[in-house]
This record gives C-alpha cells, sequence and structure tokens, in this order.
C-alpha cells in the first residue's frame, strides 16, 4: 500500500485514486457488465445528436471490452491503456502537431518487443522504492541525472493551455465564429463555440474539447469538397 502510496504521487494523483481505477478490472463481468448498462450516461452535448442516434452512442458506452488474462493486474491493466481507443486519438494528434513542425514522430517505446517484455515484468520490479520505471532509470548513459531523479511525472498541460490562449486565442475565435459548414454534421456548433469561449476565458477543463473541434474543424477545411456522402 505504501508502494502505491508513492507510485500515484510520481502522477500527481492519490492511492484512493488508483485504487478507484483498478476496480473494474477486479469486479466479475456479469457484475460490471450490470453497473454500466444500469448507468445512464448522457452523450456529451456538443455532439450531434443526430450522429449519437445513428452510430448507437450510447450502446457502445455501455460495451464492455473484451480483455485478456495475464499474470498481474497490472499487466492487464498496461495492456487495456495501450490498445484503447484514446491512445490511438492521442497519438494522431502528435502526428499532427509534429507534421506541422516538419518532423517525423517516432514511437520507440511502442515497439512490440519491448511491449511484451514489460508485459512480462512483474509489478514488484516495474516500481521500486517510489521509483517508477527503475529499468530505464538505472540504464547508463540514456537519460543525464535531472531525467533520471524526477519525481513526479511532468505535467506539460499547462503548457498547452499557455500557448493556446495566449499564441491562438485569435485564430481560434476566428475558427469557432465561422467553423466549416461539414462540422455540423458531428457536433453541436453552438455548444462546440461556448466551450471555446470557456476556455479562452479560463476553464482549463475545456482544454480538451477545443482542441479536438479545433483539429476537426482544420481538417473539414483542408479537405473541402473531397467529403461525400453522408457523416
Amino acid at each position: 500500500v505504501g508502494e502505491l502510496g508513492r507510485y500515484a504521487r510520481y502522477f500527481g494523483s492519490s492511492r484512493s485514486q488508483m485504487m478507484w481505477h483498478a476496480v473494474p478490472f477486479l469486479m466479475p463481468r456479469s457484475l460490471l457488465k450490470a453497473w454500466k448498462y444500469l448507468r445512464w450516461r448522457k452523450p456529451p452535448a456538443w455532439i450531434n445528436t443526430e450522429l449519437a442516434r445513428r452510430t448507437n452512442l450510447i450502446q457502445r458506452l455501455r460495451q464492455i471490452r473484451s480483455q485478456r488474462s495475464f499474470h498481474s493486474l497490472s499487466a492487464q491493466m498496461d495492456h487495456h491503456i495501450l490498445t484503447r481507443g484514446r491512445m490511438i486519438l492521442v497519438h494522431e494528434r502528435r502526428e499532427l502537431a509534429a507534421a506541422q513542425l516538419g518532423i517525423e514522430l517516432r514511437f520507440p517505446f511502442l515497439d512490440r518487443r519491448l511491449l511484451e517484455f514489460m508485459l512480462a515484468v512483474p509489478w514488484e520490479e516495474k516500481v521500486k522504492e517510489g521509483r517508477v520505471k527503475p529499468f530505464l532509470r538505472d540504464m547508463p548513459d540514456v537519460l543525464p541525472d535531472a531525467i533520471r531523479n524526477l519525481q513526479e511525472k511532468a505535467n506539460y498541460g499547462e503548457v498547452n493551455e499557455f500557448l493556446m490562449r495566449r499564441g491562438d486565442h485569435a485564430a481560434l475565435g476566428e475558427l469557432f465564429r465561422l467553423p466549416p459548414a461539414e462540422a455540423g454534421r458531428y457536433v453541436n456548433l453552438q455548444k462546440a463555440k461556448e466551450a471555446c469561449r470557456a476556455f479562452l476565458a479560463g476553464d482549463n477543463a475545456q482544454q480538451r474539447p477545443t482542441w479536438v473541434f479545433a483539429c476537426l474543424y482544420l481538417w473539414l477545411k483542408n479537405a473541402g469538397s473531397r467529403l461525400e456522402g453522408p457523416a
């Protein structure tokens, strides 16, 4: 339990939050299915309601992903994180940002051989005395001491929020004021505009939706007339 506390602090979280994330992996599948079915979840207000209906969004939110059996809970959770849809979205966003700067993004830590090795490593070898990633930290001449001895995970969210508000304030305002017409097939344009205004006014909770909307709008503007057929 003490090790879990140090691990949680590294990620800027709490011990109870870490334990809560593990609950779905410990629950019987039948109980988890019943809980997700009974728990009422509305689609986000900014999603086009017709799109949500045609894609059966509520039913999909209630689905339970199939899980592979692993030797430990940590390996099962790692596999879940690596293969979920959000991970694909994160990498696509990173590749888009890198491409805009003329950089080809690589993912050396997602090499299949490395992932298979780390999934096989016992939990007690992944975290030692509150030190996360001991394998990487203990390898000589790989990381500078300033990085190797970090006690907390770096968080660049505040930097992104600052840059978007200060550097992209006018561009975001104009983009959301005149979004591409096709965007209405996917999002509620008024709700998206309200989210952008709230973010620019200081609401950090709206940073991720605003970023997603901006990426969608810019993609639609670039795609232009090439888009055909229903959403």
